[in-house]
């Protein structure tokens, strides 16, 4: 995909004069460079406020310079001005450039103001240049909605397209809702793959919220306590499923994926949109929250999350957003302070407790967090969720007595957990791995990381455990394609590296065991990195061998 937003390097000050007209140049030059220079300045110092009036003046004396084009849609994303974005896109449009998500801040305009052709048109722009053409199915089943006709994705469509069929899992759930067909919506809730990855989480918690506010509270509730959400009263009105809440998840959705694979830029293009389109959309704050924080801007991502009802469902989830800001900023303290501030008016609220727990880890209070985790693990269990909460609480609970160096007490609680789900990779993995680790049951360990690497071949973390269970068990030609294969995967980690540099130290590969181990150490700290440089240094002996 081609990046959003581009780089504007001052040698393009030639192209706001070659713009101008002729008869204006001797005396319109140093007014344009001007404003070039001075934007330029702006954005330098970060006053985006004056950036965005120098382009939009420049634009306004240029109106086909491509530089002042660019530059001004730039700067509009990434200050958050839909009308200056919404101006600098039109100019693209009209001199046909822009890449292939341009068309949707159209679709936003016209959805934002009701113009029902307008978004058809753009949806058609979309299709035509191609590259989010899998769009426009959902595009067009919620313009369907919004014009008061049924809204629906065709089998069709689905079996032509595999991002298509990606991207729907949540919309025809949606679509459902919108429909009033409760009874299909349930029916996919019920066989969905799963609720780990975040938009599913939302999605259920959207649908519980539109649910309970429309006379079906009990299953509501039920739905938030099979993802581990505490009970919710719903208040609110009644009303229809809003479709710009649905179009909201989908841009989330994408912003995302983009953030995953680097794109900086258009992540963030689509995360306003995501907000653009659908203002009181949870899922859509959070996600501009996310990228915002990730570029430094932590006062606004965190005032979009305050802008969350703490009646809604996602509001403990935002508290952890803003929790992780504030670590990410050095201030431990204040994150710990606000978790508990919130828990006192809640002190039940299992949402919390797991917040909090999860900010004693930050600050190595090791021993609070369990407290905590033993917590939540009885209460999980006194009411009755033993496949949902208690397994995740569970897990917690084993790596935190794990880090403090009780792995008895660990393996304990998952030989507990393992029965509640047997094909779940994580319980499978940590367990495998602690047997293999501690050296205490390597064929069983073998035995339980291989089931988990199955269940998830694409884990660094559990193919890497696979990895090095063949190597503790000398098998040296089977561990090391996998071990590989968990480096690409986290190039970065540093015990991954490591066990791939013990396995070429013993297949006598010692040039590369030693690149490994210096990758290694690129990440590696205290007595880890004093390991690792011994052998790097010296090469592997049973003294500095892996754990």
């Amino acid at each position: 995909m081609d990046p959003i937003i581009r780089t504007c390097s001052f040698t393009f000050v030639a192209a706001f004069l070659a713009a101008a007209p002729v008869a204006a140049k001797n005396t319109d030059d140093s007014v344009e460079a001007d404003l070039f220079w001075k934007a330029q300045r702006a954005e330098l110092i970060g006053q985006s406020d004056s950036a965005l009036k120098s382009y939009n003046k420049l634009l306004g004396r240029l109106p086909e310079s491509a530089v002042a084009v660019d530059r001004l849609f730039d700067v509009a994303i990434a200050h958050g001005d839909f009308p200056s974005a919404l101006k600098a896109a039109r100019a693209q449009q009209l001199s046909n450039s822009g890449d292939a998500a341009l068309p949707l801040i159209f679709f936003v305009d016209a959805w934002r103001r009701g113009d029902w052709a307008g978004a058809e048109q753009a949806t058609a722009w979309v299709d035509e240049r191609n590259v989010f053409d899998f769009m426009t199915p959902i595009l067009n089943a919620w313009i369907a909605v919004a014009k008061g006709r049924p809204g629906a994705i065709s089998n069709a469509e689905l079996r032509a397209s595999g991002l298509l069929t990606y991207y729907s899992y949540d919309q025809l759930v949606f679509l459902d809702l919108a429909n009033k067909n409760i009874d299909s919506a349930q029916q996919r809730l019920s066989s969905f793959p799963g609720f780990g990855e975040d938009y599913a989480r939302h999605m259920a918690m959207s649908t519980a919220e539109h649910l309970g506010r429309n006379g079906h509270a009990e299953y509501a509730n039920s739905l938030l306590n099979h993802i581990g959400t505490q009970p919710n009263s719903f208040p609110g009105k009644p009303g229809a499923f809003s479709g710009g809440q649905a179009l909201s998840s989908l841009f989330s959705r994408l912003s995302d994926q983009l953030d995953e694979q680097g794109i900086a830029d258009q992540s963030l293009y689509f995360a306003r949109l995501a907000h653009w389109i659908a203002p009181d959309s949870v899922f859509g704050r959070m996600t501009l929250s996310n990228r915002l924080a990730g570029q430094g801007m932590a006062s606004q991502a965190t005032d979009l999350l305050n802008g969350v009802a703490e009646t809604s469902p996602q509001w403990s989830w935002t508290l952890g957003d803003k929790a992780r800001i504030l670590l990410a900023e050095g201030k431990e303290g204040e994150a710990l302070q606000m978790i508990q501030t919130a828990r006192a008016s809640r002190p039940k609220a299992a949402d919390l407790i797991l917040l909090e727990a999860q900010q004693l880890e930050a600050k190595k209070d090791l021993a609070g967090a369990t407290l905590l985790y033993r917590t939540l693990v009885a209460e999980a269990d006194a009411s009755g969720a033993k496949n949902g909460r208690s397994l995740t609480f569970r897990l917690l609970l084993a790596q935190a007595l794990d880090k403090q160096g009780d792995w008895p007490g660990a393996k304990l609680i998952l030989e507990e957990a393992l029965p509640l789900n047997k094909e779940n990779a994580q319980i499978l993995n940590m367990l495998g791995y602690g047997l293999l680790e501690q050296r205490e049951d390597t064929k069983r360990g073998l035995e339980l990381v291989t089931k988990a690497q199955r269940l998830a071949p694409e884990s660094p973390a559990i193919t890497d455990s696979l990895g090095w269970g063949h190597y503790l068990n000398g098998d040296f030609a089977k561990a090391i394609p996998l071990l590989e294969k968990a480096v690409e995967g986290a190039i970065s980690d540093a015990t991954i590296n490591e066990h791939l540099g013990d396995a070429y130290w013993q297949s006598g590969r010692a040039i590369e065991a030693r690149y490994a181990w210096r990758s290694a150490l690129l990440q590696a700290e205290g007595d880890e990195a004093k390991r690792i440089a011994a052998k790097a240094d010296l090469g592997w002996t049973e003294a500095n061998a892996a754990p």
